[in-house]
């Protein structure tokens, strides 16, 4: 059998974490909220799209979700501003071609 030594180095603290932004609760409670409205806005839309013309229910659709984010965006006090170093990324210029094609599609339908 091996004799085990006593460990006789110092004990070293590591330094703590940096601070982190993230809010997880209030993005759970955003996407919850977002699962509950979403299906009355499609169920709207779909009620409203015999009388009234498509392209009308699109642009309506996009500000009334304005509207019922803008406050959430002024109480967490996000910027609107995307970040100088994601402004060539490529998955901001597909996230922006996506919302013009469903723009477009939904006003074209």
């Amino acid at each position: 059998l091996r004799q085990m030594k006593p460990y006789g180095g110092s004990m070293t603290t590591l330094p703590a974490p940096p601070h982190s932004t993230d809010r997880i609760l209030a993005g759970v409670a955003l996407m919850l909220g977002f699962c509950v409205t979403a299906p009355l806005l499609d169920v709207a839309a779909k009620l409203a799209s015999d009388t009234v013309p498509v392209g009308q229910i699109t642009a309506a659709r996009f500000i009334v979700q304005c509207a019922l984010m803008a406050p959430f965006v002024w109480i967490m006090r996000l910027s609107l501003r995307v970040p100088r170093e994601h402004s060539h990324d490529r998955s901001q210029w597909f996230c922006r071609a996506e919302s013009a094609g469903s723009i477009a599609g939904g006003v074209i339908s």
